[in-house]
């Protein structure tokens, strides 16, 4: 299930994390976001992938679903 953390980019980085983490540059709806994610991570479990080949994949799956 999805959590509504407004700010989960700002406070990664205030932690200290630099590298691992992969956010929007935009608001997205929390449920978007979360099945993105879903994808993109049994994508990336396929094995042999880059992740920005998975990312790229995953983003023209939802692309072409768009209405």
């Amino acid at each position: 299930m999805p959590l509504p953390n407004q700010d989960f980019a700002g406070d990664v980085l205030k932690y200290g994390f630099r590298e691992g983490v992969i956010v929007t540059e935009a608001p997205v709806w929390i449920y978007f976001g979360y099945n993105f994610g879903q994808s993109l991570l049994q994508e990336l479990s396929t094995g042999g992938k880059q992740l920005a080949d998975a990312v790229l994949k995953t983003r023209r799956h939802y692309f072409a679903k768009r209405a």
